[in-house]
């Protein structure tokens, strides 16, 4: 079903007309809870869906839109309201998709209301990074309601409470997150559901990670700082949590490159190496080449002591030498390095690795366009060749 759904996805994009996307603003969970004048566990009412189109202002050109719904309001969070049905607004930059078409695409007239027939209907932004915000809305959500200007661009026209950025949906699920975010001190109720092995339970546990480290960077001492980083990184359960670590990490402090250099040959990061590298590989400086150099040989290795097997590399038929993650892992260092050395490398040390594993990888069969790619790194570290 997952993989229906991504395909249905790809085909939905494809026929997408190209829309102008703009920066999101987000807001962290605490603050959106608190800018939220209403918080309800609420569904898409079927056969609800209206556009409703904004003419151009003073002559301008181009149009947009919004989308009038009813939800069928099931449990009140925040604010006050009944439950029941409850008309609200999707604001521009917001769309949803019934059978794979989105609601401002179809033909129907303007004022009638779109019938959905039963289908899933997804709601999907358009207004940063075009991706689906929620597979059905049909299903319970929790909905994070205030009033907004209809034409939110030009900050006019009547308000109407809804939805306008993508975080103002939540799956049910996260309820009990939402509720301990509403208690007041929320602190004790967060670390209290951090312990459950929820999806409200993670989130909980990811919102005080974020805060912590929002105070690592008041942390003077690098080595210090680092050692405070480092464990997020293992954290593989608070994922927003370990993404804004290796974003710290990036910002390497006095020492930090050695101590990732030490921390990726370490055993215990012998999962996470590829995530150590991409932060060793941001903003490299010129004596990083000597480790990427090092990274590449013992990829090269790895790859000679393999019997490759069958017409893909990294596809490897059953029983053969070295795992499929296991090799496909091993390309994206082999990637990140030569990639790297095409932008700072400048010793033929450097430029003999990459020989090396290009004449390994063709007897291996990897693809030709694989192939060109190393090259191109070649190239660019032979164009600024000098003697060691």
């Amino acid at each position: 079903m997952k993989r229906l759904f991504i395909c249905a996805t790809a085909l939905f994009l494809a026929g997408r007309s190209p829309v102008h996307a703009w920066s999101r603003s987000v807001l962290a969970d605490d603050k959106l809870v608190e800018a939220s004048e209403l918080i309800v566990i609420a569904r898409l009412k079927e056969d609800s869906i209206r556009l409703v189109r904004h003419l151009p202002e003073n002559g301008g050109r181009g149009s947009s839109w919004h989308t009038e719904v009813v939800i069928e309001v099931k449990d009140v969070l925040k604010g006050k309201t009944e439950k029941g049905e409850l008309p609200v607004t999707i604001h521009y930059g917001l769309d949803l998709a019934v059978g794979g078409k989105t609601a401002s695409e179809s033909s129907f007239q303007l004022g009638e209301m779109y019938r959905t027939g039963g289908q899933e209907v997804t709601l999907w932004d358009f207004g940063g990074v075009v991706y689906p915000v929620c597979r059905d809305i049909r299903q319970k959500h929790v909905w994070f309601l205030r009033p907004k200007f209809l034409n939110a661009s030009e900050g006019t026209g009547a308000k109407a409470l809804g939805i306008s950025e993508p975080q103002e949906i939540e799956p049910a699920a996260v309820q009990p997150y939402i509720q301990a975010l509403l208690q007041t001190p929320s602190e004790p109720a967060l670390r209290k559901l951090a312990q459950d092995n929820t999806e409200a339970g993670t989130r909980a546990g990811d919102f005080l990670g974020l805060r912590e480290l929002e105070g690592i960077d008041a942390e003077k001492d690098a080595a210090k700082r680092f050692a405070l980083l480092v464990p997020w990184l293992f954290d593989e359960r608070h994922r927003r949590s370990q993404w804004t670590a290796q974003m710290k990490l990036r910002e390497k402090r006095e020492g930090d490159l050695q101590r990732l250099i030490k921390l990726y040959d370490s055993p215990e990061a012998a999962r996470l190496r590829c995530d150590v590298l991409s932060i060793i590989q941001h903003d490299a400086p010129p004596d990083a080449e000597a480790f990427f150099v090092r990274v590449l040989k013992q990829e090269t290795a790895y790859w000679s002591r393999l019997r490759t097997q069958g017409d893909d590399p990294l596809e490897p038929p059953p029983g053969a030498e070295g795992s499929r993650d296991k090799r496909w892992e091993s390309q994206r260092l082999i990637d990140a390095s030569i990639d790297t050395m095409g932008k700072l490398g400048v010793t033929e040390a450097a430029l003999e690795a990459i020989h090396a594993w290009i004449d390994l990888a063709k007897q291996a069969g990897f693809e030709k366009r694989s192939l060109e790619k190393w090259g191109r790194g070649a190239v660019l570290v032979a164009n600024r060749q000098k003697p060691q």
